[in-house]
């Protein structure tokens, strides 16, 4: 029912960045949940509703950044990698358009489908697991 993000914050030559504030938000409600990156630059979010979100990362002496939109579904391992640019904290580098991301923790394939599609595809007696067949 969860997705999780992880990912590694380097800066433009490559070097992990450590002490990294990065954040997490659900752009529908708003939520946020914050963290910072371990020595070795990584950082962890699990336990993730499926939703839109968007990852800030900031530190001094870099610009922050703003990746989104990153589309969590249900059972999810999502990678998010990020590379911060020398800079003022004020100076603000956004990524919206960008490569799929990619599931390389998980072997599992699966597909979500959305409520608004349950309700308007023509299914046989109503029956759910005729979705099954739709995947």
């Amino acid at each position: 029912m969860y997705g999780s993000i992880a990912g590694t914050v380097r800066d433009a030559t490559g070097s992990v960045v450590d002490a990294v504030n990065v954040t997490l938000t659900n752009t529908a409600t708003g939520e946020t949940r914050s963290m910072t990156t371990s020595s070795s630059g990584d950082y962890t979010f699990v336990n993730i509703l499926p939703g839109r979100y968007s990852l800030t990362a900031e530190k001094a002496g870099f610009k922050k950044l703003v990746r989104e939109p990153i589309i969590v579904d249900i059972e999810s391992g999502l990678r998010v990698d990020l590379t911060l640019e020398v800079g003022a904290v004020t100076q603000t580098v956004e990524v919206t358009a960008a490569a799929p991301l990619l599931q390389p923790e998980t072997s599992s394939l699966g597909q979500v489908v959305e409520q608004r599609a349950v309700t308007e595809l023509p299914l046989n007696g109503r029956n759910p697991l005729a979705l099954v067949q739709l995947t």
